[in-house]
């Protein structure tokens, strides 16, 4: 879904259904200028969405992406390994999200390929909490935009 800002009122009641639904959402942030990068992080609540949107400079970008895209969740152990391995592809491109892997929540995703490296990947990461799943395709047009229910993309005017 695509709004042409961040403020539009329709974005609060979806991403609370996905909260109701999911229990956290992930956010990427995207300020133009500042090297290309984004800062994805999970968040649990409304208060946590309006902060991250607060002070966005103009052409600030976000998109918010529905948590249930990323079906294995839990706190990796050889029990989580052994699932994940089992019900994944190889060959097929994953996300891993380690949680809170900073102080302001910050999850950089780790995209991989191959289920040796995954195995490899979550068994250096025992005892983290972890959502994985498909890697998530951002598409470049609006029109793509427009058509996916689990993804919201909005701009700060």
């Amino acid at each position: 879904m695509y709004f042409k800002s961040i403020e539009d009122k329709r974005i609060i009641p979806i991403l609370s259904q996905w909260l109701d639904e999911d229990g956290e959402t992930f956010i990427d942030v995207y300020i133009p200028l500042s090297g290309g990068g984004t800062t994805r992080r999970l968040i649990g609540t409304i208060d946590s969405f309006k902060e991250d949107i607060a002070g966005l400079p103009s052409g600030a970008s976000i998109e918010l992406i529905q948590a249930n895209l990323y079906p294995f969740e839990g706190i990796i152990d050889d029990k989580f390994v052994r699932r994940v391995i089992s019900n994944t592809i190889d060959g097929q491109w994953y996300e891993i999200h380690i949680l809170d892997t900073d102080e302001y929540g910050r999850c950089s995703p780790e995209e991989i390929g191959s289920r040796l490296e995954m195995k490899a990947y979550l068994e250096e990461n025992l005892g983290a909490r972890v959502r994985l799943g498909p890697f998530v395709h951002i598409p470049e047009g609006i029109e793509d935009i427009k058509t996916r229910v689990d993804l919201i993309s909005a701009k700060k005017q």
